[in-house]
C-alpha cells in the first residue's frame, strides 16, 4: 500500500477546546517505528524523539492522518468525540477535512510491552482503513 502521511500526538493537553500545541512522536522514536511498520510515513522528520509542535507546525506538516493517543481518557471522563471536536477547530488540515483524525485510549498506548501488537493493530487500522481488517 502507498504510505500515508501520519502525525501521532501523545501527551497533548486535552479538554482545552482548541489545539495550542501537541507532542509529536518523532521518526526515530518507538512510535515512529510503529508508524512505519503499520504502513505510514511520519510527517515529523526532525531529529527530536518527542518534540512539542505548535498549531502552526501542525499546519505546516499537514498530515493525512492524525492519531491522538490519550491513554487516560477514560479515567479523566473524556470522550473521543470531545477530543475530536478540538481537532475540528483546525479545518484547514487535510486529516480534519477528510475525517481522518482518530483518538485512541488505554494504557497499552504508552507502556511498551507484550501488548504493543494491539497498538500496532490500532495504528494500522487508522492508517489504512480501506483494508478488510478483522477487529475485535
Amino acid at each position: 500500500r502507498p504510505r500515508t502521511r501520519v502525525l501521532v500526538s501523545i501527551g497533548r493537553k486535552v479538554n482545552e477546546g482548541t489545539i495550542s500545541r501537541a507532542t509529536a512522536c518523532g521518526s526515530k522514536s518507538y512510535y515512529g517505528d510503529l508508524i512505519r511498520i503499520a504502513g505510514g510515513e511520519n510527517v515529523y522528520t526532525g531529529d527530536a524523539g518527542y518534540p512539542n509542535v505548535s498549531t502552526e507546525g501542525i499546519l505546516a506538516m499537514d498530515p493525512d492522518v492524525i492519531i491522538d493517543l490519550v491513554s487516560d481518557m477514560e479515567e479523566r471522563g473524556l470522550t473521543a468525540e470531545g477530543i475530536l471536536a478540538e481537532w475540528s477547530s483546525i479545518q484547514s488540515l487535510s486529516a480534519v477535512r477528510n475525517n481522518r483524525v482518530h483518538v485512541l485510549g488505554g494504557d497499552h498506548l504508552i507502556v511498551p510491552g507484550p501488548r504493543f501488537i494491539r497498538l500496532l493493530e490500532d495504528l494500522a487500522w487508522a492508517i489504512h482503513p480501506e483494508l478488510a481488517w478483522k477487529r475485535q
